[in-house]
Order: C-alpha cells, then sequence, then structure tokens
C-alpha cells in the first residue's frame, strides 16, 4: 500500500510469463477506472470505445457497457453512474458526458418536446397544449365549448361567437360561428340546425321568432303561440 500524495493506492506484485523465481515478480499500481491490466503488455490498457471499468480491473472482460441513461441525464465516465443534466438542459437517451446536455428549448402551446429529437414537435390533431410541455401525454382533448362559443386555439379557451352569430355545442373555430338568420312569420329558428323551421299544426309566429318555446335573453326571442279559437 502506498500513499501517493495523500491519496491510499494499493500496490500488488506481477510477473513476466515463464518467470522462475520470486525475484521476477515486481510491483504494479492497480489500473485506474475504464482500463484494464494487459497480461500481453503487463501494462494498463484502455477499455475499448463505449465501455467502462471500475479500479483495479485486471481483464478486458472486466470492460462493460453501462447501463443507458435516460433522457435529460447522461453517462458519467468517471463515476459510471447517470447524472442528471445541468438546470435548462436536456439529453438524448444513452447520452455520454455532460457535453451531450443541451440547451432546452421551451416549446408553445399546442406542441411538446420529443425526446427522441430534442425538437418541439405539434400535438396531434384536434389536441392541445400548455407553453413548455415535454411529452406527448400533455396533449389532451379540450374540454368542448358550450353553444355561441368556440374553442380559440390561440388561447387555448372558448370565446363567445361574433355579434349576431351563433354556434353549435363543442365548435372548434370561428368560422364554425355563423349569422343568425331572420325566419318570416309563422316559422322559427331551429337552433339545433340553424335553419328555419315551420310552427308547429295550429301554431303561428312572427317574423324574427327563434325558438319554439322558450326565449333568450341574448335576443329578442319570439314563440309559436296557439292559433285563438274563432269559432270559424
Amino acid at each position: 500500500m502506498a500513499n501517493v500524495g495523500g491519496i491510499i493506492q494499493l500496490e500488488y506484485k506481477i510477473s513476466l510469463p515463464a518467470s522462475t523465481s520470486v525475484l521476477n515478480c515486481y510491483k504494479h499500481t492497480p489500473c485506474a477506472r475504464n482500463t484494464f491490466f494487459d497480461t500481453q503488455l503487463l501494462a494498463c490498457a484502455s477499455c475499448p470505445h463505449g465501455k467502462a471499468s471500475s479500479v483495479g480491473s485486471t481483464s478486458l472482460q472486466a470492460c462493460c457497457t453501462p447501463n443507458p441513461c435516460n433522457s435529460y441525464s447522461y453517462l458519467n465516465m468517471q463515476t459510471l453512474q447517470c447524472n442528471v443534466c445541468p438546470r435548462d438542459k436536456v439529453s438524448l437517451y444513452n447520452s455520454t458526458g455532460e457535453g451531450a446536455c443541451k440547451p432546452f428549448e421551451r416549446c408553445v402551446k399546442n406542441k411538446y418536446m420529443k425526446l427522441s429529437t430534442l425538437t418541439c414537435t405539434q400535438c396531434p390533431d384536434l389536441k392541445v397544449s400548455p407553453a413548455g410541455s415535454v411529452d406527448v401525454k400533455n396533449c389532451s382533448i379540450p374540454e368542448p365549448c358550450v353553444r355561441n362559443m368556440y374553442f380559440d386555439n390561440a388561447t387555448l379557451q372558448c370565446k363567445q361567437c361574433p355579434s349576431a352569430q351563433v354556434s353549435h355545442p363543442a365548435s372548434m373555430h370561428v368560422e364554425n360561428c355563423t349569422t343568425l338568420k331572420i325566419c318570416t312569420k309563422n316559422k322559427y329558428m331551429d337552433i339545433d340546425t340553424f335553419k328555419c323551421a315551420q310552427c308547429p299544426d295550429r301554431k303561428i309566429s312572427v317574423a324574427a321568432s327563434t325558438h319554439v318555446e322558450k326565449m333568450d335573453s341574448l335576443h329578442t326571442w319570439k314563440t309559436c303561440a296557439l292559433l285563438m279559437q274563432t269559432g270559424h
């Protein structure tokens, strides 16, 4: 055992092949990490590229492929362990060395970070995500908007249709909003089809009626009323 600069190093003795005396044995310091003792050279040799070993390895078989590190981490060849990338940096799966960690690109709304390429990727059709999403699992189907509103992709929120326009529930674009039609008398606006429909039998209505049976505070809706019995 030797003390080198305050660091304890183990020592052992080796000999050349066909040695015939203990005098042929000489001291040898254990090989460093990621190297092994080559019995042909009687010296430490580096492990093959991409392989690692612990301190004191005595054969090539001691060099092995480390377990791959997940994204956001890298293999530290000194410790043979996975280290997390520095803050605001990411790495590909099975990266080696801190240099593999790259600045994190913050994805905009409706996109997510694709870890296999470290690039921002559009969410699947009809799905949205908040800014900074890092997984396709962050993409989700938005809550359906109520009648007379539509989903605004810019704000990821439901917005009211433009003035005097209406829409069906779960509308996804402002183009789904349509101008309210003015129906003639004895007809009313069917809010399910946005078309003028005839009043039921023995019922009448004034022009611009917009519902068969109820009023709505957003519009001056007239109802279909029963014909008055005149005795004719």
